[in-house]
């Protein structure tokens, strides 16, 4: 499904408060040579950051999803918070960053009990499930 700015007016407007660590890192990464769907997760990313508020929160990795059970919630448009656990999202440990960049460099061992930063973790991943649309209620 493609969502389209225009049908979502209340959704989509520019955001004129984007870090100086996420335009320094969107500066490095996007002109680099990196492809597939780390790539494709750094442009969707930048675009969400640009102009897609999420006032509610936007789902970018479910719990559900893999087995570690981590979730990545953004929101507003540069908030981010990293968690771990089905039960109860409340009730779990959080990481909690106002960028992007601060926030792929965190480091999940209160999470997962071993030294991994976010970014390397979903670099073995290959960017599985990662959910550019979380932000959307869909009917089906």
């Amino acid at each position: 499904m493609i969502i389209n700015k225009s049908d979502y007016p209340d959704v989509f407007y520019p955001n004129d408060e984007l870090s100086e660590e996420d335009i320094a890192l969107f500066d490095r990464v996007l002109p680099s040579n990196i492809a597939g769907k780390e790539r494709e997760f750094f442009e969707k990313m930048h675009e969400k950051e640009m102009g897609e508020f999420a006032g509610e929160a936007d789902m970018i990795v479910s719990e559900y999803d893999n087995a570690d059970e981590i979730y990545l919630i953004r929101y507003y448009f540069t908030e981010y918070q990293i968690g771990r656990g089905i039960e109860d999202r409340r009730a779990s440990v959080a990481i909690y960053h106002d960028n992007l960049s601060d926030t792929l460099e965190a480091d999940l061992f209160p999470l997962l009990g071993r030294h991994i930063t976010l970014l390397d973790w979903l670099r073995e991943r290959d960017f599985d499930k990662v959910m550019y649309f979380g932000n959307f209620q869909f009917d089906h």
